[in-house]
């Protein structure tokens, strides 16, 4: 057993590789237990509890004070971690490599370090013990954090690599969440998160029921996607705020994301008649827009807009207006309205529903894509397109695909119509 020679200081105790018991004193101490299965007692004073790769299966006693369990994992090898209540103490296991559990009392805080190697780190819920907070590192590698069924806040790193952060799901707890290097995918969850994409190509995720996030996608080309409503309709809109970009929800729960850095936003509205309007994005970072209605009636207004836009409006009568770049209108099935806008868009027409197209501006480059797998056949000639002058429609044979606003009459379909 080591007591430390002074308990008013601030001690660094250090273990052997058999079964110790470190006790610290008043003061901030660092405990090390080394090889073995190890007691380690902070004592009082905000003290440090740490365990590296090879150690034992240790009892940790923080007592008085504001205290931290550190765990460093394997260097080079992925480590498989769990964080979870057992009644009103935290245990911490590896479940993979040299398997061992911490079991752990009076400590608030965990800080856990992957290493190398494709790390894993679930964090459960701690009801009942005195975990309050939770850092993550992954280090090098592909890792992946799973704070969803947490109430604590979480504070990630995926340092280098491809990695997905999910933070805890307490809507009052505001978890900061940063990819580092590589292709990340990190999602808040409920509660007022902060998200950074790091360098590489990143997509940060809001999905229904998360709070008002802030949003920095940094290097790379990276990606705002929110998942709106599944049985209600949403009415969002998508708006400049100096350099910075707001997307905001009107209805139903109202959020706000502040978000920079960020060069295309992917809208699903899901269920419900949505509503997305895109306002002048001038300034800001946001180059494309992709927005796709599922059920409903939906409407998208881009009229205000010069960034590239996508609209798939799914099941239902949608009216989909894009602005003044080249964009692509899909309404999916139902009889849907489409507006290009200015710019060379691309309308597409199929055989559920017939679509009004209501400004076809062949000298601006517009295009009427036709779906042979909508149609349900395997090929088929410009030949077998026709144009009647009388109700301005485009037909497949006896099928209407879709009617004109202002008339094609003396255009070669040749030159208008794209068959994919």
């Amino acid at each position: 057993m080591y007591t430390a020679t002074d308990e008013t200081l601030d001690q660094s105790i250090l273990g052997t590789d058999n079964d110790d018991t470190l006790l610290g004193g008043v003061g901030n101490d660092t405990i090390v237990g080394n090889r073995g299965n190890d007691l380690k007692i902070g004592g009082e004073g905000n003290d440090l509890l740490i365990w590296n790769n090879g150690d034992g299966s240790d009892i940790m006693e923080g007592d008085a004070g504001y205290d931290t369990t550190q765990v460093n994992g394997a260097v080079d090898n992925g480590d498989n971690f769990e964080l979870r209540a057992n009644g009103d103490r935290a245990e911490f296991e590896r479940l993979n490599l040299g398997n061992f559990v911490l079991d752990v009392d009076n400590v608030e805080q965990f800080e856990i370090n992957g290493g190398g190697g494709d790390d894993t780190l679930t964090v459960k819920d701690l009801t009942g013990t005195d975990v309050q907070k939770v850092f993550f590192n992954g280090g090098e590698g592909n890792d992946f954090l799973d704070a969803s069924l947490s109430n604590v806040e979480i504070i990630a790193n995926g340092e280098a690599g491809n990695d997905f952060l999910s933070g805890s799901s307490v809507p009052a707890i505001i978890d900061n969440l940063d990819g580092g290097i590589g292709d990340d995918t990190i999602i808040g969850n409920r509660g007022d998160d902060i998200k950074i994409g790091g360098e590489g190509n990143d997509r940060l995720i809001w999905n229904n029921g998360d709070g008002s996030d802030i949003m920095e996608g940094d290097a790379g080309y990276d990606v705002t996607e929110v998942n709106g409503a599944v049985d209600n309709g949403d009415d969002f809109e998508l708006r400049a705020n100096g350099e910075r970009t707001e997307f905001e929800r009107l209805n139903l729960g109202n959020f706000v994301l502040d978000v920079d850095n960020v060069e295309r936003f992917e809208i699903n509205g899901g269920g419900g008649d949505d509503t997305l309007t895109i306002k002048d994005l001038t300034g800001t970072d946001v180059a494309e827009v992709v927005f796709t209605g599922d059920l409903g009636n939906d409407i998208l207004d881009a009229s205000q807009t010069n960034v590239q836009v996508t609209a798939l409006g799914g099941d239902g009568n949608d009216s989909l207006t894009g602005g003044s770049g080249n964009d692509f209108l899909d309404g999916g099935d139902g009889n849907d309205t489409l507006i290009g806008g200015t710019g060379a868009d691309t309308f597409v027409v199929g055989a559920n529903g017939i679509n009004t197209i209501a400004d076809f501006n062949f000298s601006e480059g517009d295009k009427i894509q036709i779906s042979t797998f909508e149609l349900g056949i395997s090929s088929f000639s410009l030949e077998q397109i026709s144009y009647d002058l009388n109700d301005q429609t485009l037909y497949y044979g006896d099928t209407g695909l879709a009617t004109f606003s202002n008339s094609l009459e003396g255009y070669n379909a040749a030159d208008y119509i794209e068959l994919v």
